[in-house]
């Protein structure tokens, strides 16, 4: 079933908060009404079915894993408590368990890794390829999904309020790299990871996260952004086909399921309303190309006035619909970002704002065409999921 959702600020703190005590077989009405409890309420009655959410900390006093092997059982509980209630309302989870936006002092980022592994800072590129950082993430996925959530007392892998998991948000490998970045790197650690999680965990989908930007010689780096945002100036127009990505190539391997992109115009210094119909028009002929259904998994606008982001929603959900109408592989996608209680960013959508009510029309047109009916050529388990309209949370 479609829905859109977004904007969970601080919910993983929260979950920690409500659950870090919680033991084995407690029930989750053993805890009462909560934040958790009443955002996931409201999403319920918003018509949202998915949330992306980014199972790790986000400062050094709040790590999920505060060294290899080593973990806060308080944050792992208050996820498990997150994934119990969203799964109870009928929400499931696309779980995120590395970034590459965290200090490198931040577990379950890259540069942690690469630090654990006594390697400089500087040779934050070797996460890629080094031994001893493979087998870290290696070990850390394997923790993850033997997990046992201590609500439903299902492990991960077993887990059906988890609707799959990226591997990596946000990849980059840009450093001591001549034009053409790392892509063959990348791309090998996700076939590695993608190949890790599927041997352990049969029961869920696997995308990889990035943005979705093609490499420099793909013959269609023409679509990347168009614009060069300051801290890249030096990399010039083509800098988002020098980072390491290969759109195409990184969702093809058999261990990827479905593939995804992002979208964040003011980001990239691209807000041209003729850039989004190019971006997804592209990914969409991609990803039929490799037989791949494709999500739009991140998308955001920044408003510096009334009406800013609309045109934007608008693009990204008149093309989601246009695909779900004609049968095409673009089949869902997740806005940046929901906020309850006003939002600490220019991207941020308030409950009740006029891009609110944007997202509340195409979510109740999706839902009322779409909801229930099972997708051309595949048998469905339970409930049918064509198509997906939802957003972050972030874990902070």
């Amino acid at each position: 079933s479609p829905s859109p959702l977004s904007a969970w600020v601080s919910l993983v703190r929260q979950g920690a908060a409500v659950a870090g005590n919680a033991r084995p077989g407690t029930k989750l009405e053993d805890l009462g009404s909560n934040y958790v409890t009443n955002v996931f309420d409201k999403a319920r009655d918003a018509g949202f079915n998915l949330v992306r959410l980014f199972a790790h900390g986000e400062e050094t006093s709040f790590m999920l894993q505060t060294a290899p092997g080593a973990y806060d059982e308080s944050i792992w509980r208050g996820l498990d408590y997150i994934i119990a209630v969203a799964g109870s309302r009928g929400v499931r989870a696309l779980v995120v368990p590395i970034n590459n936006w965290l200090s490198p002092h931040v577990g379950d980022g890259k540069g942690t890794y690469v630090e654990w592994a006594g390697l400089p800072e500087s040779a934050s590129d070797e996460f890629w390829t080094n031994g001893r950082t493979r087998q870290m993430v290696r070990d850390h996925f394997n923790v993850m999904l033997n997990r046992r959530n201590v609500f439903t007392g299902r492990a991960w892998k077993d887990e059906p309020a988890i609707f799959g998991f990226n591997l990596f948000n946000e990849p980059r490998c840009p450093h001591a790299q001549d034009k053409e970045g790392c892509p063959e790197v990348v791309t090998g650690w996700i076939n590695e990871m993608a190949g890790h999680i599927k041997s352990i965990d049969t029961h869920h989908l696997v995308t990889v996260g990035e943005e979705g930007f093609f490499e420099y010689d793909s013959g269609l780096k023409d679509a990347d952004p168009w614009g060069i945002p300051e801290n890249v100036a030096p990399m010039g127009r083509y800098w988002s086909a020098s980072v390491g990505q290969d759109f195409t190539r990184q969702h093809a391997g058999s261990s990827i399921d479905f593939a995804a992109i992002h979208m964040w115009p003011d980001n990239w210094n691209t807000t041209e309303l003729a850039f989004p119909p190019v971006w997804i028009d592209t990914h969409i002929q991609e990803s039929r190309k490799i037989g791949k259904p494709l999500i739009m998994e991140e998308f955001g606008k920044q408003s510096n006035g009334a009406g800013d982001k609309q045109p934007y929603y608008d693009a990204v959900y008149g093309a989601l619909l246009n695909s779900l109408a004609n049968g095409d592989n673009f089949r869902g996608a997740l806005f940046w970002r929901w906020a309850e209680d006003g939002g600490n960013d220019a991207t941020t959508v308030q409950t009740g704002d006029a891009t609110w009510q944007t997202v509340m029309r195409y979510t109740k047109e999706i839902s009322e065409k779409y909801q229930g009916k099972p997708v051309a050529g595949c048998s469905p388990v339970g409930d049918a999921t064509p198509a997906v309209a939802a957003s972050s949370i972030e874990g902070k």
